[in-house]
């Protein structure tokens, strides 16, 4: 990303063109970068969320298998509000498979439609964190960072800091 801004013709590595930048051109390619990994840092916690409740409703359906026709029981209706009600039926389920659609299953099929979906989300929360764009949003970060700190240092925006770029001779 930021050696095509840059202009690199794709050779050598991303500093080359990070250093080419201005310092309001490497502020753009920060923004952007971190949009980006805070997108999917999103994403990530979106996949454990997922993942969680999906744990937690195989974790039902098991104890719902446990338990004997007609005892009473409560029934949440939302994560606060429940209602008595007794199980009629411990081998067929209602599945929410999103929309609010539902489908009915037995009790095998709803724990083996939970299983299912808990490996894909695991599956793909594994390749979404251990893909290329995650460890190289992080690098271009870090060289990004050090790359205006060392700019603005030099050149007076900031005190403290190391810079990065040697001084000119005077003149």
């Amino acid at each position: 990303m930021a050696s095509s801004k840059g202009g690199s013709s794709g050779s050598g590595s991303g500093s080359v063109g990070l250093e080419k930048l201005s310092v309001e051109q490497l502020k753009a390619v920060k923004e952007q970068t971190d949009l980006e990994v805070n997108l999917l840092q999103d994403s990530l916690n979106n996949i454990r969320t997922a993942t969680s409740r999906l744990d937690l409703a195989s974790a039902a359906l098991h104890d719902l298998s446990l338990r004997p026709a007609g005892k009473p029981m409560l029934v949440p209706l939302t994560a606060s509000l429940y209602v008595s009600g007794t199980l009629d039926d411990a081998d067929h389920v209602l599945v929410d498979v999103g929309t609010g659609y539902f489908i009915e299953k037995t009790m095998v099929e709803g724990k083996e439609y939970c299983e299912r979906k808990i490996n894909l989300l695991k599956s793909n929360f594994d390749q979404l964190f251990e893909s290329k764009i995650v460890f190289l949003n992080l690098n271009e970060m870090d060289l990004v960072d050090s790359s205006i700190i060392g700019r603005s240092s030099f050149w007076g925006f900031r005190g403290g800091g190391h810079s990065s770029i040697s001084p000119l001779p005077p003149l």
